[in-house]
């Protein structure tokens, strides 16, 4: 089968089994899908078919002024997705991450670990005191206006400083 056919032939399983989508891109031969949550019910369905030597990639895109859209592109070509396109805003999440423990270094406050995937740094008490104090006088010092930070307390003393980007949810 054909990216031609594969796209037709999914097309029309939507239709028939009346899975919810956003829209089609028929030039590119890609389903739209306005949230992830939107895609799950298409994506079980996917697991149980074979498209044979056609590859679908599906990977996040802005549908519909929404960063939580879903894209199916079927293609003839495997597509390799790296970390930087695992979340749409990734380069500016990681920028914003890395500015952060920049500015923790500068001002002295160490790090007992800290985690690029889920954009979490572990702090002890003292650390955590030091950059409540440092961020309540200059909080855009330390993130830009699209992030915003919260810190947990853990059960063994330490604390985890999360960040968050509501700006792009």
């Amino acid at each position: 089968m054909g990216k031609q056919s594969v796209y037709e032939a999914l097309k029309r399983a939507i239709r028939l089994r009346g899975f919810l989508h956003y829209g089609y891109e028929d030039q590119q031969f890609t389903i739209l899908f306005a949230s992830w949550d939107q895609f799950r019910p298409f994506d079980r369905f996917l697991k149980g078919i074979d498209t044979l030597n056609t590859k679908l990639c599906i990977y996040s895109e802005l549908v519909d002024s929404s960063h939580e859209g879903v894209a199916v592109t079927v293609s003839d070509e495997v597509q390799h997705f790296t970390y930087w396109q695992s979340k749409l805003w990734m380069r500016e999440r990681v920028t914003a991450f890395e500015r952060l423990i920049s500015e923790l270094l500068f001002h002295g406050i160490g790090m007992l670990d800290y985690s690029y995937s889920s954009f979490r740094i572990d702090l002890g008490k003292a650390e955590a005191t030091a950059f409540k104090i440092a961020y309540k006088w200059e909080p855009r010092r330390f993130l830009p206006d699209y992030a915003s930070c919260h810190i947990i307390p853990n059960c063994d003393g330490s604390n985890e400083l999360s960040l968050s980007f509501p700006a792009f949810e």
